[in-house]
């Protein structure tokens, strides 16, 4: 019986030896930019022009289409940038959990609305204890990623914030890729 399970044994490792070196292991190509440290607060208030709100079965309540705008200072590097955010997002809201889960397709126009140069991608945000009826929350964790258009081509802006409501001395953090 022991000569059975140690051949079994021995078996069972030649096949994961045969399997793990069938496997290739590839790595990531080295990026070949620059990464630069980079912020952006808001400057003006921001301004939401609600969408359309539906209530499911469960009692979830979902947002859609809500458009939401604002002034801010985008600083990449040393160099700073005023910019005009332009947003489209959707979410949703758990009652149960009282978190609001957002997704933002979202512009940054550099200097002023409509300018051919700046950012665009998607704005990712959970707001907790989010209350539906004052939009008002204790605590938020916000993440994007952009990507430059106009002068800004080539460019990835990636910038977070986690912590109470953001106040006007609270800015996103963190990097633009430059290629």
């Amino acid at each position: 019986m022991k000569k059975k399970a140690i051949q079994f044994s021995l078996l069972a490792l030649s096949m994961v030896f045969a399997i793990a070196g069938m496997v290739t292991i590839v790595k990531a190509d080295k990026t070949d930019g620059l990464w630069v440290p980079a912020s952006q607060h808001t400057t003006g208030t921001i301004r939401v022009i609600p969408g359309e709100v539906m209530l499911t079965d469960a009692g979830v309540i979902q947002y859609r289409g809500f458009l939401q705008d604002h002034s801010g200072i985008l600083s990449i590097g040393g160099t700073s940038y005023p910019i005009y955010s332009s947003d489209t997002w959707d979410g949703t809201f758990n009652p149960n959990t009282r978190v609001l889960v957002r997704h933002d397709d979202a512009i940054w126009y550099i200097s002023a609305n409509g300018s051919p140069d700046g950012f665009a991608g998607n704005i990712e945000a959970k707001a907790i204890d989010f209350n539906p009826v004052t939009r008002r929350y204790s605590r938020v964790e916000e993440h994007c990623l952009l990507q430059g258009f106009g002068t800004f081509a080539g460019q990835t802006l990636m910038l977070s914030y986690e912590g109470p409501p953001p106040g006007p001395s609270d800015s996103w953090t963190g990097f633009d890729l430059l290629k």
